[in-house]
């Protein structure tokens, strides 16, 4: 972890480093799939504000992140070491670690279909995408709030939701990290 003394002015921003504190840097990236994880549970649920709102393609962006960076976690896990056995048997650790859990074999699926276009080299063979969703908005006489619901479509499995899918893949990386 990182603690940081920043500096703004007109002309620039500049930071310098008081204080650190090593910390693996695949927990930089855990931290940030917990993140995204909250902003998305904060966005299902949104409300005009100043005449801002949350607009319905910027959460299909933010799940597709969410999947991107929580599938790649296992990448940060095998890169954080520099000894080249070491990273062989990590990398067949984690790699089993997704292979057993269905959830994650989605998540690679979701990330790598839609990092690539297409999926050539399946995990779980559900073929998921995102299928229906619906945005329920309400109108009040202080705002208007709206509840996004989107649902991942698979062969085998139905439809999950896919805030639930991910709760379950950032549950399944938080046991394997304990």
């Amino acid at each position: 972890m990182k603690i940081r003394n920043i500096e703004i002015s007109e002309e620039s921003i500049s930071s310098s480093r008081e204080t650190e504190i090593a910390e693996p840097k695949w927990q930089e990236q855990y931290k940030r799939i917990n993140r995204m994880f909250k902003r998305l549970e904060k966005y299902s649920k949104s409300s005009v504000k100043n005449g801002a709102f949350y607009e319905y393609e910027e959460y299909i962006d933010d799940l597709y992140n969410f999947f991107v960076n929580c599938y790649h976690l296992k990448d940060w896990l095998i890169n954080n070491l520099e000894d080249t056995k070491k990273k062989r048997e990590k990398k067949s650790e984690v790699e089993s670690f997704i292979n057993e859990s269905e959830d994650l074999k989605l998540c690679a699926d979701i990330c790598n279909a839609h990092k690539h276009l297409r999926l050539d080299k399946k995990r779980s063979y559900e073929d998921p995408a995102l299928s229906k969703s619906s945005a329920k908005y309400k109108l009040t006489a202080k705002d208007i709030s709206m509840e996004v619901e989107v649902y991942i479509k698979t062969k085998s499995l139905g439809e999950i939701p896919a805030q639930e899918l991910a709760k379950r893949c950032l549950g399944k990386w938080t046991e394997y990290l304990k």
